[in-house]
């Protein structure tokens, strides 16, 4: 286990707020992780795991220890399921999973972040999810000092949603996560990729190769500062839905279940005018109106908090629904067990 003091955060998040956290532990093996209990007991602070920063975004200064799983283990059991650590960053794990010949992941091809955030985040793109191959979970319980198992079924996932952003997971780290996958390719049902030509989508490395081609409009969070789609698509009742179609019958939605309809927040932002836009430190992406770009180096967690707000009611104002932010974001809000303005 390695500790550092007085943590500069804003490069461990992808969308680089200005912060900074009093202590970063990494660890990268089981056997640190009584060593970590130890340390975070010592120092009587709160404790929080991150991954690659992706989906995550500090709004202050962490008053606490920031974990870190730096093991880049894979290990395959059988035919079909590995395990792979938590800290592996998840399109490499994408890339290793088709080189050994398996099956169920090209459709996440280029999600960034690391296994860990992508597990507890439930990532999704094209028609997967992770729930769709995930088959369990090894976590620790920091405080208890315990390492024990659970099934993807125990995990409660939802749209980008699972226990561990219901509970917002403080003690507890996903050490390792087990997949089952497949030796056949199974192609998701999605528009994007059954319009695909059968040459671009008749192997595991072909369709990964068009998946990427399909990202291509996204800037990358190598260079750029922001966490990919900033709001979640809404859900609403079908009834709801209805009377929007026919004042907007361009509306992007889907079905979600026999109930609702999920929403494309791009859509509703660029029709609220405010694709390209430039707000105070930050603007809507050209190419994607969900794309939230922070242009400065000095932005705060406070000039965040007026955008989304901003943001928030622009839409709400037009279309009568209420938009969230999809990446964790952590303040002094949270500590007092509030997050940033979400409408009711």
């Amino acid at each position: 286990m390695i500790i550092h003091k007085q943590v500069d955060l804003q490069e461990l998040s992808t969308f680089g707020l200005k912060a900074s956290a009093k202590y970063l532990l990494e660890f990268d093996s089981h056997d640190d992780l009584s060593e970590v209990s130890g340390f975070v007991e010592d120092v009587q602070l709160p404790s929080m795991t991150i991954g690659g920063g992706s989906n995550l975004i500090f709004c202050s200064d962490y008053p606490g220890v920031v974990i870190k799983n730096t093991s880049s283990d894979i290990s395959r059991h059988g035919r079909q399921k590995v395990t792979v650590s938590s800290g592996v960053v998840w399109d490499d794990f994408v890339v290793w999973s088709i080189s050994q010949g398996l099956c169920g992941l090209e459709a996440l091809s280029g999600i960034p972040g690391t296994v860990g955030g992508a597990v507890a985040l439930n990532a999704g793109a094209y028609g997967t999810t992770v729930k769709d191959s995930l088959f369990s979970v090894v976590l620790y319980d920091i405080y208890k000092r315990k390492l024990y198992s659970l099934t993807t079924s125990e995990l409660h996932y939802g749209h980008r949603s699972s226990i561990f952003r219901e509970n917002r997971g403080n003690n507890i780290i996903i050490v390792d996560a087990t997949f089952l996958l497949h030796e056949k390719l199974y192609l998701p049902n999605h528009p994007k990729i059954n319009e695909l030509p059968y040459d671009q989508r008749s192997s595991p490395s072909l369709l990964r190769k068009s998946i990427l081609g399909l990202r291509g409009h996204m800037p990358s969070v190598a260079t750029n500062h922001y966490s990919g789609s900033f709001f979640l698509n809404p859900i609403i009742p079908n009834k709801l839905a209805g009377q929007i179609r026919v004042k907007f019958p361009s509306i992007l939605m889907r079905p979600f279940d026999g109930r609702h309809q999920q929403v494309a927040s791009g859509w509703l932002l660029e029709q609220s005018g405010l694709r390209s836009t430039r707000s105070n430190k930050f603007y809507f992406h050209e190419n994607h109106a969900n794309f939230v770009m922070n242009e400065s180096s000095g932005a705060t967690g406070k000039d965040l908090s007026d955008f989304i707000m901003s943001t928030q009611e622009i839409v709400y104002s037009k279309f009568g629904i209420q938009i969230v932010p999809e990446p964790l974001l952590v303040g002094e809000e949270f500590w007092r067990g509030n997050v940033f303005h979400q409408p009711k």
